[in-house]
């Protein structure tokens, strides 16, 4: 697995995730994003082997631009992930994971996942639950 995907609008999570992981395993290319728009351009343009998806993320303007379905911010996540497993044909193949502390997720918004991560998780415990070590 060499490309991760992680869209989750926390900096400083997202930060120390991906320098956790990469820390762990040096050759991985990790994409960080931090919005809906920005996750949505780099899925168009790169194909990714896991993607992490926070399900809550806040809904801007410029997010609704590339997807009018935009309405509630405690479901951004899962529309992404409904995109990306039905209209992004180059990242069909990717292990998707939902990253949350959610409890109450349904069983069709868990739909063609991986797996949940629940927060809060340290870095360690997340790439152990990623990566099955």
């Amino acid at each position: 697995m060499n490309k991760v995907l992680l869209l989750d609008e926390e900096f400083a999570l997202a930060k120390e995730l991906k320098e956790g992981i990469i820390l762990r395993i040096p050759e991985i290319t990790f994409h960080n994003a931090y919005n809906y728009k920005d996750a949505y351009n780099l899925i168009n343009k790169n194909v990714y082997d896991i993607i992490i998806i926070d399900v809550v993320i806040p809904i801007s303007d410029e997010d609704k631009k590339v997807n009018k379905k935009l309405t509630d911010p405690y479901s951004t996540g899962i529309k992404f992930k409904d995109y990306i497993l039905n209209e992004n044909e180059t990242n069909k193949e990717a292990k998707l994971f939902l990253f949350t502390s959610r409890s109450n997720l349904t069983e069709s918004e868990k739909n063609g996942i991986q797996g949940v991560i629940e927060k809060p998780k340290r870095p360690s415990q997340i790439i152990k639950q990623i990566f099955k070590e």
